[in-house]
């Protein structure tokens, strides 16, 4: 396989540079279960699969002129095994986990990467993921890491290995809803003239006509591994932290300026990442629905139908819900995903739902930070309608956090999501038609808000009329469900 390289690759300087002890420990740190590709020369891949199984094999691969190293995205239980595993029902049968890469590259200069690094990290942030990696790319961009440990197991009792590129596709293609015009702003800030070419042929402006946040993996993807060098910049692919972003320089990553203080993929919380998979993959099923092209009538009617516009009360809330509120030692971060949703799509205004959780809190045997209560608050206050909490069987919530209780209404109306349940049995939905109920005059369309008003309209404006009219059908239109139903 060809590649693009610098013409003069100082190749006494690269073996020099990967031959210090520190390198070689921490590209080998990574390798663990993964297939690692070797490019040698800055010409060619050597043969696949390969792996680094001791330290010696970097060296060995460095005095044999290797230039850089890639490692798959995938971890396997034996990389070797790929030789014969080819097939995705094979590939999957051996493939142990996944990390989450998130590439940024951008032609158009290092700010704009920067600023969608940002928002990227903010996201992750936001759905209370504080253990992620940054790395420079070696040349016009960041990586963003999530280590494989802070995901679920399992979604829905499905093996979560067995879904790539599928989960991973999601999780981007919802940063990258979630960011899109919050990012648009940020380039124009940079540079009003990108005004143009961001532009589509529909006229908007779409920001990933200037940045790259690639989402298009397949089987076996690999990234160039930290502390390895770009042949194209011969700059290397230097961790970093969150903090340096905004003021880093290209220079920083010459090989002379290299420290190796910053690991990456080193650290994780447990399912840390959970809420951020299932709201992507929410989103995803949704943006699959809307591919089907309703209509925008009917897009802003199907949101109605589920918007509860008063306040629900806790009496109608499910034993889950009632468990949570009691105060837990453990899975706080995702009871507080859960009780937002829930309580917004119970009406709750965000006020409230502050006041609600400060005092949950409090009863908590190990009270959360407020200010990470805050920070989750004010990304709901963004949203731009509510969010269904987790479905009653999503796995790492309220069966493993031991705080499903289910009652007879859970069980006779087969209730799949706690939402679902305080709205049926508060019966908010209906309250709501009964109160906007409207009545339709299908002579002149004027509308009316009891069926007393159409009457008394119709029997003094159209009466001549109708009595001209023969097998009229009813005109009493009542334009609720309600009634349709």
């Amino acid at each position: 396989m060809g590649l693009t390289r610098l013409e003069n690759l100082d190749m006494e300087k690269i073996k020099q540079y990967y031959l210090q002890p520190e390198i070689i420990d921490r590209i080998f740190s990574i390798c663990s279960k993964r297939e690692v590709a070797t490019v040698f020369e800055g010409k060619f891949y050597g043969k696949r699969p390969s792996t680094m199984n001791f330290p010696a094999d970097i060296e060995i691969a460095v005095k044999n002129k290797a230039t850089s190293f890639h490692g798959s995205v995938e971890l396997w239980t034996n990389p070797m095994l790929l030789e014969n595993h080819t097939t995705v029902q094979q590939m999957n049968e051996i493939r142990h986990s996944w990390d989450l890469i998130i590439d940024i590259d951008c032609d158009e200069g290092m700010q704009i990467a920067k600023e969608a690094s940002l928002l990227i990290i903010n996201t992750l942030e936001s759905y209370g993921i504080s253990d992620y990696s940054i790395k420079f790319s070696g040349n016009r961009g960041f990586h963003i890491g999530i280590s494989h440990k802070c995901f679920p197991k399992s979604i829905n009792y499905k093996d979560i290995s067995k879904d790539f590129p599928g989960i991973p596709k999601a999780i981007v293609g919802f940063i990258k809803h979630t960011i899109k015009k919050q990012l648009t702003e940020a380039i124009l800030n940079i540079n009003p003239e990108y005004n143009e070419k961001m532009k589509t042929k529909e006229g908007e402006l779409n920001p990933y006509n200037l940045i790259d946040v690639e989402d298009n993996w397949s089987n076996r993807h690999l990234f160039r591994l930290p502390y390895s060098i770009n042949e194209k910049s011969g700059l290397v692919s230097l961790p970093i932290t969150k903090d340096m972003i905004k003021g880093f320089k290209k220079n920083m990553a010459k090989i002379e300026n290299i420290k190796t203080d910053i690991g990456f993929l080193d650290k994780w919380e447990e399912n840390e990442a959970a809420n951020l998979v299932i709201e992507s993959m929410e989103w995803s099923e949704l943006s699959k629905e809307a591919s089907l092209e309703l209509t925008e009538e009917r897009k802003r009617e199907l949101e109605k139908i589920m918007q509860v516009t008063k306040a629900i009360s806790s009496e109608f809330f499910p034993p889950c819900i009632k468990n949570i509120l009691k105060g837990i030692p453990d899975g706080r971060k995702r009871a507080i995903f859960i009780l937002i949703n829930f309580l917004q799509k119970c009406g709750w205004p965000i006020e409230k739902i502050e006041i609600e959780l400060s005092e949950w809190n409090s009863r908590n045997p190990d009270p959360i930070k407020e200010t990470y209560i805050k920070t989750q608050l004010n990304y709901a206050k963004k949203r731009k309608s509510p969010i269904m909490p987790p479905n009653c069987d999503s796995n790492g919530y309220y069966t493993d956090m031991t705080i499903c209780d289910k009652d007879n209404y859970c069980q006779i109306k087969n209730i799949k999501n706690p939402a679902t349940y305080a709205i049926k049995r508060s019966g908010a939905l209906k309250k709501q038609k009964s109160e906007t109920q409207e009545y339709k005059c299908n002579l002149c369309d004027k509308v009316f808000g009891t069926k007393q008003g159409l009457g008394n309209h119709k029997a003094r404006m159209h009466q001549p009329l109708r009595h001209g009219i023969k097998n009229k059908e009813k005109t009493d239109e009542n334009i609720t469900e309600e009634k349709k139903e």
